[in-house]
């Protein structure tokens, strides 16, 4: 192997030979920080990925409900803390609101304070999201009540559900959606809902445009385990919109698009 300093000519002699500019030079740096960047970011998320999905695979069997299940999930991506970790815990020096660091905390958080706040949008969204984090976070913020959510289902419609929660969707929202659905055609049961008076405005496409959400919902992700963990109200109310489709006068045109949700929630 040759010696850094038997390189060092060869190297200046590649350098001399390439007509590169110092903006040429500064641009491939940049590109290069960027790159990088974006491969760290993107092992990072594929890690992410790999652990949530075998905890999944184990929470699956060992967790009691949902509840405890999505726990299991959402913790994946942690480190343990070792037993040695938690004896240190208990010494002053570690703790949280130890000399600067609590002063540093305080001073971050009166600046913050005199700086104002950030205003929080209200109302529904008005544009479709365009990520399933992104519809989560308004369908949680801004649309409280069965209309708002209603507003936010009609503006994105079925194919944009389908296509946000194509590879994952967490049984939490899958029966809050059933539960929205279930207030809009089912007319008979608006005043049990919650979100008050619902707007109900059906004419006779009212079967196909059911059968549409609910094949929507079947093609999300991991569709048959989240409809097992349906509570027992969300799998009734589902199991009746199914009835509504299939009791209407066309049903034949709509077994199709309702027959996988149909089997998944059929008990």
């Amino acid at each position: 192997q040759r010696e850094a300093s038997d390189l060092a000519p060869l190297w200046a002699i590649s350098v001399r030979s390439c007509p590169m500019t110092s903006s040429s030079l500064g641009a491939d740096v940049v590109s290069r920080k960027v790159l990088a960047r974006e491969l760290e970011e993107a092992i990072a998320f594929d890690d992410n990925y790999v652990k949530q999905d075998a905890m999944k695979k184990r929470a699956i069997h060992q967790a009691k409900d949902y509840e405890e299940f999505r726990n299991m999930v959402a913790c994946a991506s942690l480190t343990p803390v070792s037993s040695k970790e938690l004896m240190t815990l208990r010494e002053s020096k570690r703790g949280w609101a130890h000399g600067g660091t609590a002063r540093a905390h305080a001073g971050r958080s009166t600046q913050r304070r005199k700086g104002g706040k950030r205003k929080m949008q209200v109302g529904v969204p008005t544009h479709p999201p365009k990520t399933s984090m992104e519809f989560s976070r308004d369908w949680r913020r801004r649309c409280r009540t069965a209309v708002e959510r209603w507003q936010y289902l009609e503006l994105i419609g079925p194919a944009g559900v389908a296509r946000l929660f194509q590879f994952d969707m967490e049984a939490t929202l899958l029966g809050e959606i059933v539960e929205v659905l279930f207030a809009k055609f089912c007319s008979a049961e608006v005043s049990e809902c919650a979100g008050g008076d619902f707007p109900v405005e059906l004419d006779g496409e009212e079967p196909l445009l059911i059968a549409g959400w609910l094949d929507a919902l079947s093609r999300s992700g991991r569709f048959g385990l989240n409809a097992s963990l349906l509570s027992a109200a969300e799998g009734d109310h589902a199991r009746r919109l199914v009835e509504k489709v299939e009791a209407a006068e066309d049903s034949a045109s709509c077994a199709d698009l309702v027959q996988e949700f149909r089997g998944a929630i059929k008990t």
